[in-house]
């Protein structure tokens, strides 16, 4: 068993604890000092404490092997930048500031095992899984926003969590008649400003096999995933705000030659209205992904060679083939090892 303790800071940058930096500007009349940046003297740094205990386990000479480690962290005085408030005649600049607290806690576990083993043959397979929540605590009431208000530092919320208008189907009136607005349907709002996601996976993690068959071959796969987080495609709203998104357009047009009341009239108002452009929250969606990253084939030539040579030669021939969404690369590599003979130390070519 283990257990730690640990501290790490940030200092401010050199500049962010000045109030105010000049900079000179040539112009037509000579140079003259402009404002380069803002800052706060006040600004301390940013301190991380954390605690950690964890177990490490190990059977039949470490054939098998298990470890976990849990975590608790408390981040006090982040510095983060705040665009500063108009009135300050500084409104086009942002300013360093110490925001209050943030804690946040995990697992993260691993796992290898060896199912068979012999002189000439072995199989193992691996697995490691991490899990991480983080909240705002305190801000002393302050709500940051991030680019574009996208994401926000907010008590209560993960840091950098995705807000907006939250968009439940189609408004209806009392009779369940869909509101029209430009004869297309009128987004149902249900919470202004509410929360649509998060950007930093809560579940984190990936598993792989290993085969030797007898001395020679060998084979590898690796795969990961991430779960629990959600992305902002800023390319999709734009297309849907200028009537270049295929499934919005067509939506649109669809609707226009159905039967109101009828339940594909709901069913593709309701869509259409999820997809307006005016609410950047229609375009936060899930990214969970379980991906094949690596396949690799291994081939010793060695014992087919060295009869033929006074030097013991070890030859490799690996295939590895990335793969990453849709695309995938295949790299083969190859490489030569000998024994040198007067040092015995292995070389690499």
């Amino acid at each position: 068993m283990r257990a730690a303790f640990g501290q790490t800071g940030a200092l401010p940058a050199i500049t962010a604890s000045e109030a105010l930096r000049l900079t000179g500007e040539q112009s037509g009349f000579g140079t003259g000092a402009a404002v380069g940046s803002v800052g706060d003297p006040g600004l301390r740094p940013e301190r991380v404490s954390e605690v950690e205990t964890g177990i490490d386990v190990g059977l039949q000479e470490n054939r098998y092997s298990f470890a976990a480690t849990y975590y608790y962290q408390t981040t006090r005085n982040s510095i983060v930048e705040v665009q500063s408030a108009p009135s300050t005649g500084f409104g086009a600049f942002q300013m360093p500031q110490n925001v209050g607290t943030i804690r946040g806690q995990g697992v993260e576990t691993a796992l290898e095992a060896t199912l068979w083993t012999t002189d000439r043959h072995r199989v193992r397979l691996n697995a490691n899984y991490a899990y991480r929540y983080t909240e705002v605590e305190d801000l002393e009431g302050q709500s940051l926003s991030g680019t574009f208000s996208r994401n926000v530092i907010q008590e209560g919320l993960e840091p950098y969590a995705f807000t907006g208008d939250v968009v439940d189907g189609a408004v209806r009136d009392e009779s369940s008649n869909i509101q029209l607005r430009e004869n297309l349907p009128v987004p149902n709002v249900v919470d202004q400003n509410g929360y649509v996601g998060d950007p930093i996976p809560d579940h984190v993690g990936g598993f792989g096999v290993s085969v030797q068959l007898f001395d020679h071959l060998r084979f590898g796969a690796q795969a990961k995933f991430r779960l629990g987080y959600q992305v902002f495609n800023w390319t999709e709203r734009f297309a849907a705000s200028v009537d270049n998104r295929a499934t919005l357009s067509d939506l649109e047009d669809r609707f226009q030659t159905l039967t109101p009341g009828t339940a594909e009239y709901r069913r593709v108002a309701d869509r259409t209205a999820e997809l307006d452009s005016r609410h950047s929250s229609n375009f936060v969606y899930d990214a969970d992904w379980l991906k094949l990253r690596t396949v690799s084939v291994r081939y010793d030539f060695a014992s087919h060679v060295n009869h033929a040579l006074e030097t013991p030669l070890r030859t490799l021939v690996q295939l590895q083939t990335v793969f990453w969404g849709k695309q995938f690369a295949i790299a083969p590599s190859s490489s030569l090892r000998y024994l040198d003979s007067t040092t015995d130390q292995l070389k690499l070519h």
